[in-house]
């Protein structure tokens, strides 16, 4: 039976938006000791509300907690680059991210936040691995939150990403 009394169980990642993902990896790196991430470089990606962007993603866990660093690479860019200074380097905290343990869980999160009014701006699949979607608590929070749920061998995909 799925659970939502608590909508910010299952957090297992800070995301952050970049306007630099190579500097931002030396940063992580140079700065907090994360040697290695796992890159993807420029992924067809959804958009708020069906459309599509382009962004380069870097995965690296410290403990249990997943950093996520994104450079938005063009297309509906604007969920990422909103965040981020028109000139120069920057990271910026962009989403916190939860876990779910089923589909089940996952779907009824998802309708417990559009039941509170919390708009859903982004809903996919991700590589066959994870299913999620983001909801914009900007207003509450002061970041988008994003909720998953992997399958089996998406579990296995993230166990083999850089751990710290």
């Amino acid at each position: 039976m799925p659970t939502t009394e608590n909508l910010l169980r299952g957090f297992f990642q800070v995301g952050y938006a970049t306007t630099d993902l190579d500097r931002a990896m030396a940063m992580f790196g140079d700065t907090f000791g994360i040697g290695e991430f796992a890159q993807m470089r420029d992924l067809p990606s959804q958009a708020p509300h069906g459309g599509e962007m382009v962004a380069s993603f870097a995965l690296a866990y410290v403990g249990d907690t997943m950093i996520e660093l994104i450079q938005p690479m063009g297309g509906d860019d604007a969920m990422l680059r909103d965040y981020l200074p028109d000139n120069g380097f920057a990271v910026r905290q962009h989403h916190l991210a939860y876990s779910l343990p089923s589909m089940v869980d996952l779907e009824a999160t998802e309708q417990a936040l559009r039941n509170k009014g919390i708009d859903i701006v982004i809903k996919g699949k991700g590589m066959d691995i994870v299913d999620f979607f983001y909801a914009d608590t900007r207003p509450q929070l002061g970041h988008y939150s994003e909720y998953i749920y992997l399958s089996e061998k998406g579990r296995d995909a993230y166990e083999q990403l850089p751990h710290y």
